[in-house]
C-alpha cells in the first residue's frame, strides 16, 4: 500500500470519490484548491482513498477521509490517518481536530482507535437530505503523544 502527496491530476479522481461517500459533495474546483493549498494524501496510483487536512500554525483539522467501497474494512483508512499523523508532526503540527456525524459507528471507531477523543459536540451540524440533521462529535488527538510520532 503506497501513499503519497496528492497531485493536481489526482483532483478528478478525488471528486469522484468524494461525490460516491458523501451526501454533500465538494466541487472539483473544491478539490483543486485543497490540493495546491493543503495537505492531501492518497492511496495509490487509482486513488483507492484519501485524506484532506487544512493546517495553520501548530494545529490542524482532517476535512475529509474517503475510502472506496472495496477496500473499506482493509486498514486503508487507518494508515492515511496514520500516515497524516507522521507527516503534521513533521511539520510542527501538535493537535489535530475532526468533525465525525454521530451515527457514523465505522468512522468514529477509526478515529478511536488512532487515539482521537471527543471533546464536544456540535447538535444538527450536518445537513440531511431526509430525515433531522445529524450531530457532530469533534475528537481531538495531541500528536507529540500519539504512538505513532512517540515511537521514533
Amino acid at each position: 500500500m503506497t501513499i503519497r502527496v496528492a497531485q493536481s491530476g489526482d483532483s478528478s479522481t478525488i471528486a469522484a470519490l468524494h461525490s460516491l461517500c458523501f451526501e454533500t459533495p465538494w466541487p472539483h474546483e473544491t478539490i483543486i484548491d485543497f490540493i495546491a493549498n493543503d495537505l492531501v494524501l492518497v492511496s495509490g496510483d487509482d486513488v483507492d482513498g484519501f485524506i484532506i487536512v487544512r493546517h495553520i500554525v501548530d494545529e490542524a483539522e482532517i476535512l475529509s477521509l474517503a475510502v472506496t467501497e472495496t477496500r473499506r474494512q482493509s486498514g486503508l483508512g487507518s494508515s492515511l490517518v496514520m500516515a497524516a499523523c507522521e507527516q503534521l508532526h513533521q511539520m510542527g503540527v501538535r493537535r489535530l481536530f475532526l468533525e465525525v456525524a454521530a451515527d457514523n459507528h465505522p468512522a468514529r471507531s477509526l478515529y478511536e482507535q488512532a487515539g482521537f477523543r471527543q471533546i464536544g459536540l456540535r447538535k444538527a451540524y450536518y445537513k440531511r437530505a431526509i430525515g433531522p440533521n445529524g450531530d457532530a462529535i469533534i475528537m481531538a488527538v495531541d500528536l507529540p503523544s500519539h504512538p505513532i510520532v512517540t515511537k521514533n
